[in-house]
């Protein structure tokens, strides 16, 4: 008996419960290893995503402003976020002290 496909004839074969076995075995294999793999790349991502969480030290703003100034000195260039990730400072209050030493000229 012969199936057409597209013009191009196809043998039927027959195949018995071992082999039928054998072939959903391989395919529910590979089809495990691909949800696995998947599975692992979603939470990776989702760590990746996910936002660091840092605590913040509490001092007061004198304090805060000589950390800011001392981090500047060793650090010519930074962004703000760099120094409240690094100094563990509060970012309003770092936009503030870097505001002001603008003012005084401390910085440019």
């Amino acid at each position: 008996m012969e199936l057409k496909s597209y013009g191009h004839p196809q043998e039927v074969i027959k195949i018995d419960e071992r082999q039928i076995n054998a072939i959903e075995r391989h395919i529910e294999g590979k089809f495990r290893k691909r949800i696995s793999a998947l599975e692992y790349e979603i939470e990776r991502l989702k760590k990746a995503a996910a936002p660091d969480v840092i605590v913040l030290q509490e001092v007061t703003y004198a304090e805060a402003k000589s950390m800011v100034e001392e981090y500047l000195k060793n650090n010519k260039t930074a962004y703000i976020s760099e120094i409240v990730d690094d100094l563990r400072l509060d970012l309003k209050t770092v936009h503030q002290i870097i505001e002001e030493l603008e003012k005084e000229n401390k910085i440019c």
